[in-house]
């Protein structure tokens, strides 16, 4: 059924009769009807806007948002030992700058990655450690799937024992270089480093 046809159902006098307030359930009925309506109203824009993309198209579309995030690695675009001046190239100026660590010799970039994620890199010259900070809508995650929101159990799961760990706060695997921490049970923070050899 068409948008349009949908909408002319919804109008017919038999239809509309039913929804009256007087119908018992007449409130319900034009409550779920609306939603119908512009739930097929959205899905229909966005598989037109999709029809000539086939889903291999639609999956690489997707794994190229570059928001995976590889223990020891870093992002697809943007690694760990990477120049700050390429990082510059490819993701443009951060949002924030500083220095810090002794004489300042330790540069820190922010960039704000959507209103509800922030990525944060430092090191010397190179990049040599990457943190993304977020909440449970932030599309970010490793690239075995941890996202935020996760639990420390479910991240002790998928990784398994952490090398260190500091109460349930901080999960950290020096081994593949990658740390979690969290917050009120969640996770809030992923950072990778250079995994210890």
């Amino acid at each position: 059924m068409t948008v349009g046809a949908l909408r002319l159902a919804l109008y017919h006098p038999a239809i509309l009769s039913a929804m009256s307030n007087s119908h018992p359930s007449g409130r319900l009925m034009r409550l779920l009807a609306t939603a119908g309506v512009l739930m097929a109203t959205t899905v229909g824009t966005v598989l037109a806007q999709d029809l000539t993309t086939n889903p291999g198209e639609l999956v690489t579309r997707y794994l190229q948002q570059d928001v995976f995030l590889r223990p020891g690695v870093g992002f697809q675009r943007v690694k760990l030992g990477q120049s700050f001046a390429s990082v510059a190239r490819t993701w443009g100026r951060p949002s924030a700058a500083g220095r810090t660590g002794l004489l300042g010799t330790r540069k820190v970039w922010s960039y704000r990655a959507g209103p509800n994620t922030n990525i944060v890199l430092s090191g010397g010259d190179r990049v040599t450690s990457i943190e993304v900070r977020g909440n449970m809508v932030s599309p970010y995650q490793s690239s075995e799937g941890i996202g935020f929101g996760t639990t420390p159990q479910q991240v002790t799961t998928v990784y398994g024992e952490a090398d260190r760990a500091t109460d349930i706060a901080r999960l950290s695997y020096l081994s593949r270089g990658i740390e979690f921490s969290f917050s009120s049970g969640a996770l809030r923070a992923m950072r990778v480093f250079p995994p210890d050899r």
